[in-house]
């Protein structure tokens, strides 16, 4: 049997649930985005991609998508998925704007007490 570790618990109706993961860990994988979002009835597949480069054609730089992941879930749960989500976003929104005031003041404090560098180009 799996060792698990109960991580969240939800007790609102519809549904009411337990959710847990594995103490050995899970799968965890960074994407930049959704490459590809296929909709059906009653199942859908979102396709994520991460960023591998880029190629110039044409003088103009060409972003090279690589799919990374596929999930297939049913359409009814995605929905719900996505009102979650945006809902998340709406309850901590001051706290994410703030975080992120807060992230730009150290960047900005960093990069003014960086020491001069000479410029190394030569032309």
């Amino acid at each position: 049997m799996i060792e698990k570790e109960n991580i969240y618990q939800s007790r609102n109706p519809d549904p009411m649930f337990d959710l847990y993961e594995p103490t050995s860990g899970t799968l965890e994988l960074y994407i930049d985005g959704v490459g590809q979002l296929m909709l059906g009835t009653t199942v859908s597949k979102l396709s994520f991609y991460s960023v591998g480069g880029f190629h110039n054609e044409n003088g103009e730089d060409i972003e090279q998508r690589e799919v990374k992941l596929r999930v297939t879930m049913p359409t009814r749960k995605l929905l719900e998925s996505c009102i979650k989500i945006l809902a998340s976003f709406q309850e901590t929104a001051s706290t994410l704007e703030a975080n992120l005031e807060e992230e730009k003041q150290q960047i900005s404090q960093f990069l003014t007490s960086l020491p001069t560098i000479p410029n190394q180009r030569q032309g």
